[in-house]
């Protein structure tokens, strides 16, 4: 009967600590899930709240910045850069915390059961730091090298892609090959040094005390612990239980993978800090909202008085004293040389190109007074390269969502545009489709007033005013027939020739 009662409750003890195991793991499931999710999440939430402002950044950022810079830095910030932000550095958070967790409860068992372990963990973890601030101060050179190598790469494709029929015309495919091969080897040889040095991190970590593995790493921390909880045990009074604890967990230390992950936060941190350079960037003060522009214009006079401006405070006026008025409904065609700064004069309406001396008026209203975003709804504009955006006709007529489909076909039947600038429209397409152009602007655009840079002098018949543009400044102004009549202008001149 004793054995048996003995046995009753061996068993009801076995099978209390077997369902507290189960308990156990059942909440580590259920934790690690959790845990996961919510990391998911947060790194969801934090790429929401990179992306969208570096989005809105780049599309406030003056036409100046895309002038200067290579389109293979805003492509590389979208791509590999965001990539990095989204997935790696993620995981690589994931992985440290991991790590720090697994080891600070290992470390801090096997030290609560052997006191003198301590010993061998300070100048242990020492070495690993000093390893990795080595690796983590090289790596930041080769990634910012990375990147300084991808952007021009990404640039050339874009301009290939661009070009092509020039370079076909010209029978410049061999060359253009070898010049992107060798952007593409500048760019392979970065991208090799950056994973060679993250190499170089884990093999030294590993290399510790001439060991030559990480089996090895693991046995010699597993022979201290194991002789300094033989000591506490024999000395310090410590339960052979306990230090038998504090060996099983030697077992499962893994100190390269929390220097690896630590490594890898600071090396994918860079993408991260790159996105955040385009923060600091001078930016126009634009609204992107969806929120409707004000109709401000009634009466479209523009008077431009006494201006001058320059595209960088370094760079020479590009416009130079100009004072000219334009009344309502006037048609007025712009003609000069090239560099004389007839894009200059339609750009500064735009306030792409910002006054340094003078003022512009419309509607008697200085356009410094408007906010930028009701000052370009209120104007438009036929480039020269138009461009057309992926997705459907709508959302390349209306692509803030603000118009209604009635009103979309009533401006497409009706085009009545109260500001409109040409900036040489009609250069890139036949005679026959200029002229077809010019005039639905004739005959859809009376009620207008109508600025058109001329690329061809025999579009300009039917406008009301010739402006003649030389080295930025306003040389002559009058109607064509005027002009023509006076030899000595300019405008005369040129038609001659």
């Amino acid at each position: 009967m004793l054995h048996r009662e003995f046995r009753s409750n061996d068993e009801s003890e076995m099978g209390s600590r077997i369902w507290s195991f189960a308990l156990f793991g059942a909440a580590e499931v259920l934790s690690f899930i959790v845990s996961c999710h919510f990391l998911q999440a947060a790194c969801a939430d934090c790429a929401l709240n990179i992306h969208r402002p570096l989005l809105r950044d780049v599309l406030t950022l003056p036409m100046r910045f895309f002038d200067t810079h290579p389109i293979g830095d805003a492509l590389s910030r979208f791509s590999s850069d965001l990539d990095t932000v989204d997935q790696a550095l993620p995981m690589a958070v994931r992985s440290f915390l991991k790590a720090i967790l697994e080891n600070a409860s290992i470390f801090f068992v096997i030290s609560y059961a052997s006191p003198l372990f301590v010993m061998v963990l300070i100048p242990l973890m020492i070495i690993y730091v000093k390893i990795m601030n080595l690796h983590i101060a090289t790596s930041k050179q080769l990634r910012a090298m990375e990147q300084n190598t991808r952007s021009p790469y990404y640039s050339f494709i874009k301009e290939c892609c661009n070009g092509r029929e020039t370079i076909r015309a010209f029978g410049k495919e061999d060359h253009t090959s070898t010049l992107l091969g060798t952007r593409l080897d500048r760019f392979a040889r970065a991208k090799m040094t950056v994973q060679w040095s993250t190499r170089f991190l884990c093999h030294n970590i590993d290399i510790m005390a001439n060991l030559l593995d990480k089996k090895k790493i693991v046995f010699q921390i597993i022979l201290f612990a194991a002789l300094f909880a033989s000591i506490s045990c024999r000395y310090f009074g410590v339960a052979p239980a306990m230090a038998g604890l504090a060996l099983s967990y030697a077992f499962n230390l893994d100190l390269p993978l929390f220097t690896h992950a630590l490594s890898y936060i600071e090396h994918y941190k860079a993408g991260a800090e790159r996105v955040r350079d385009y923060a600091g960037l001078a930016k126009e003060q634009l609204s992107i909202d969806k929120a409707e522009a004000k109709d401000w214009i009634e009466e479209p006079k523009i008077e431009m008085d006494d201006l001058s401006a320059r595209y960088a405070d370094d760079l020479p006026l590009v416009l130079k004293n100009v004072s000219i008025s334009i009344a309502p409904r006037e048609k007025v065609a712009v003609v000069g040389r090239t560099g004389s700064g007839k894009s200059s004069l339609t750009m500064s309406l735009f306030r792409m190109v910002e006054p340094s001396s003078g003022s512009i008026r419309i509607d008697g209203k200085r356009i410094d007074s408007v906010e930028l975003k009701d000052l370009r709804a209120g104007l438009a504009i036929i480039p020269q390269d138009p461009v057309l955006f992926s997705g459907s006709l709508r959302s390349n007529l209306d692509p803030f969502g603000v118009c209604s489909d009635e009103e979309l076909w009533k401006a497409l039947e009706q085009c009545q545009m109260k500001i409109l600038i040409l900036d040489e429209a009609t250069s890139s397409i036949d005679n026959r489709s200029a002229d077809l152009i010019h005039t639905v602007v004739r005959d859809r655009f009376k009620q207008a007033t109508v600025i058109s840079i001329a690329h061809r002098l025999e579009s300009i018949e039917g406008y009301d005013r010739v402006l003649v543009m030389h080295d930025g400044e306003v040389a002559e102004i009058d109607t064509p027939e005027n002009l023509m009549n006076n030899p000595e202008s300019k405008y005369a001149q040129m038609m001659k020739k």
